[in-house]
């Protein structure tokens, strides 16, 4: 989309250029045939480069833009055009001096600033099209939810999320169109019941299986991570237990 928008402006650029270059060629080569026929230099060797240069729209246009871009000195250009009055000297340094310092420059950064504008609106369309992307996933959640929540009480046990993964093909399929691995039911239960409630609740779900989308991996970091908190809880309450009797015997020594 950035590109085909700079390409755009890039073609409007153009036509702002080959107007600029069509408006000076007419001036250039109406001045020129005044000129030729106002002193009767037809077919003059003095004159030659003139007239192949700006003797007709065609050459004028080619000539300037050959000056304009590089393709040829303007200066050689100026040197013939010096024959011309001195008003289309000054046209003709005019013509040179706005294409290459004002419209080349401009038409450039118009170019780049379109190309970044672009650029950071096509980064917005990623982070709007990620947001409807999740919005759906959530959805398709919560549908999940609402096929093992047969009860309608808002819970599902071990042993409805066990038994449906293993008899209902509809939820494993709904678990396997939203990237979840599902394989051991026993364990992917507990790591979705983060309170140890023994049920799961819509929050509960909705949090575990985005935590668990994925790879097969994610679900072993998962429940290692569980291992760890359990872990940590248990050593929490070792530390409490054995710190109470210690304050307790401090005080009767006292």
């Amino acid at each position: 989309y950035a590109i085909l928008r700079s390409m755009k402006l890039l073609l409007w650029a153009m036509i702002i250029m080959a107007l600029l270059v069509f408006t000076f060629g007419i001036a250039i080569t109406n001045g020129t045939m005044e000129y030729i026929t106002g002193t009767s230099h037809w077919g003059d060797p003095d004159f030659e480069n003139l007239m192949q240069w700006f003797g007709t729209l065609n050459s004028s246009i080619l000539s300037l833009y050959q000056g304009m871009s590089g393709g040829k000195d303007w200066g050689e250009y100026y040197d013939v055009i010096m024959i011309l009055s001195g008003s289309y000297q000054v046209l003709f340094l005019l013509f040179i001096s706005f294409s290459t310092l004002a419209v080349v420059n401009i038409v450039t950064g118009i170019f780049v600033d379109s190309a970044f504008q672009c650029s950071r609106q096509d980064r917005e369309s990623l982070v709007s099209e990620e947001i409807l992307n999740r919005e759906k996933y959530l959805k398709d959640l919560k549908d999940v939810f609402e096929e093992m929540d047969e009860d309608g009480t808002g819970q599902i046990s071990e042993d409805d999320f066990a038994s449906k993964l293993r008899t209902d093909d509809r939820v494993r399929a709904y678990f396997n169109a939203i990237k979840l691995d599902v394989g051991d039911a026993k364990k992917v239960f507990a790591l979705l019941d983060y309170d140890d409630s023994g049920a799961i609740d819509i929050d509960e779900f909705l949090t575990g299986c985005q935590r668990l989308k994925g790879e097969s991996r994610k679900l072993d970091f998962a429940m290692l991570q569980r291992e760890v908190k359990f872990l940590a809880e248990n050593i929490g309450r070792i530390q409490v237990a054995v710190a109470v009797p210690r304050g307790q015997g401090s005080g009767k020594a006292q």
